[in-house]
């Protein structure tokens, strides 16, 4: 088959637990998005977000490459891709530069130089690499909350930055499984941590400003991007996702069958404890093969298993943020997404723990197959596109702009 090949086309890829997905995007002449299609997959060999058996993920990965090259009859070359994992941290650190010009302007190559020491700064143990240096702000000659310093006058430039950082083998075994086949192989133009990839997807500048926790529950990881006064300020990842659920509920309910389980969640799940259902029933059934087996289960029981593994979760992660201080820079709320964002009572037991609005969220901010993509499932895989998108903007700008940009929109440096 003869493919297309257009160069300003832009291809996220989100290996997931449950599933691996695949957003085409095109970076148009003034500057939007434009997305053009997608295709997904069933994930194996994959589990709480990172690869555990090499040939199943590879075989799933390439399986998804070329059927989605045939869908959208296109050849895929370069991508940009999610990276997740339990393994995943971050820190906040300021570095320091003396401007070297004898005019004492701030150049792009002093702020570059503020932004590796705040880098360096981050103690890693053996074994881990930053994947992500965030710009926050910038302070000269100690006046805080500069934005662009590049062109002001100066002495000494210090650089807030946010680190996120992970374990290198655990995303390696992620990348060797693009190479797996030569005629398959695809490159990476970026890693893209996918909370961060996610909260790019589903808040405008507005959310940013405010300050917003991104929640994004997938089937295996809960990504969390926590922004205050337009930056980031802190990211993480918990390893529990709906997996837990479908396994808290086989467990708790004695079932046999993990579709069983998922098909329970889906028709009668909650995690939001409601009274009235105190004393209702229903009926499941617990058998693929046979038409008339069949239990009854009290509703209060199902939505009490499911309400403590995710009560659990959501707590977690409320004392990571207020342990920082952050609760009272959080205006706008929480925002839930990821495939198990739709889980009923998520946005009333959010509100709860966490005691600020929340809401579900998708992607926005794009044209193009709008219906296709604006679902919270999608958030990762559609930032993925808009990060390449804004990366090849920094391309075309101006000397010293990229920086101001990266800040803008919280990206990473």
């Amino acid at each position: 088959m003869i493919f297309s090949r257009k160069p300003p086309l832009i291809v996220g890829l989100d290996i997931g637990t449950s599933a691996i997905k695949i957003a085409v995007g095109e970076r148009r002449a003034d500057g939007g998005l434009s997305l053009m299609g997608s295709h997904r997959v069933e994930s194996r060999g994959v589990r709480k977000g990172e690869v555990v058996h090499h040939a199943e993920a590879s075989a799933c990965i390439m399986q998804a490459v070329q059927e989605a090259e045939e869908a959208l009859n296109m050849e895929i070359g370069e991508i940009e891709l999610a990276l997740t994992g339990g393994h995943i941290d971050s820190a906040n650190q300021r570095g320091t530069a003396t401007v070297s010009s004898e005019t004492h302007e701030i150049s792009e190559e002093d702020v570059e130089e503020a932004v590796t020491n705040a880098r360096a700064g981050v103690l890693l143990a053996d074994g881990k690499v930053v994947l992500h240096v965030v710009r926050q702000q910038f302070y000269i000659d100690g006046k805080d909350g500069v934005a662009n310093p590049v062109g002001l006058l100066g002495s000494r430039l210090e650089a807030d930055a946010h680190c996120i950082y992970g374990i290198g083998t655990r995303f390696q075994n992620t990348l060797n499984c693009l190479h797996e086949r030569r005629e398959t192989s695809v490159d990476v133009n970026n890693w893209v941590f996918s909370g961060l990839a996610s909260s790019l997807a589903i808040l405008d500048r507005h959310d940013k400003e405010l300050g917003s926790i991104v929640l994004d529950i997938g089937a295996g990881t809960t990504d969390y991007v926590v922004y205050a006064k337009g930056m980031i300020r802190q990211t993480g990842v918990l390893a529990i996702g709906g997996d837990h659920l479908t396994n808290d509920l086989l467990l708790g309910l004695k079932l046999q069958s993990r579709r069983r389980a998922e098909a329970i969640i889906r028709e009668h799940g909650s995690v939001w404890l409601d009274p009235t259902v105190r004393g209702k029933t229903v009926k499941v059934k617990t058998s693929d093969l046979l038409a008339d087996r069949e239990r009854t289960f009290q509703l209060e029981h199902i939505h009490v298993v499911l309400n403590a593994r995710m009560d659990e979760m959501l707590r977690i992660i409320r004392d990571r943020v207020f342990s920082q201080g952050l609760n009272d820079l959080v205006g706008a709320g929480v925002f839930l997404t990821g495939g198990c964002a739709r889980l009923p009572g998520l946005v009333e037991l959010t509100q709860s723990i966490f005691e600020m609005p929340a809401t579900l969220a998708a992607p926005q901010g794009f044209d193009g197959q709008v219906e296709q993509f604006a679902e919270p499932e999608m958030s990762t895989v559609v930032g993925l596109v808009k990060y390449g998108q804004i990366k090849r903007g920094e391309a075309h700008s101006q000397r010293g702009i990229g920086a101001y940009v990266r800040r803008f929109l919280g990206m990473a440096g």
